[in-house]
This record gives C-alpha cells, structure tokens and sequence, in this order.
C-alpha cells in the first residue's frame, strides 16, 4: 500500500496552482475508471501506480503571442 510520504509528494505537486487540468480531480476521475474494470486486472497495484505518478512532474508552457 502507498504509504503516507508519498501521498503528501502527489497531493503537493497535484495541487499546485499552475496545474489546470492535471490536478487531484483529474486523478480521482482517473481512480473511478479504474475502479470500474479492477476486477479484470490482477495486480491493481502497478496501474495505480501509473495513475498516481503519470503527470506528477508538470511544466506549463509559457505561450509567447505576438
């Protein structure tokens, strides 16, 4: 089970302000759709994994208009 530190890293980097779709939201959308098919799969730990850290790094582009 995900212990504890690592829940505060994902819950810090994905609320953090400059985050506009990639955020907690977007995760616990993600976790409902995998709760809906976790009976097909035999080791829920490693796609949760995915889930969890799939956009825990996150860079917005600065748009430069003319």
């Amino acid at each position: 089970m995900y212990n504890l530190e690592c829940w505060k890293e994902i819950e810090k980097e994905y609320s953090s302000k400059l985050r506009y779709y990639h955020n907690l939201e977007h995760l616990e959308n993600i976790l409902k759709e995998l709760d809906e098919v976790k009976t097909q799969i035999l080791n829920l730990d490693s796609p949760s994994f995915a889930v969890y850290y799939h956009d825990i790094i996150y860079t917005p582009l600065k748009w430069i208009t003319n």
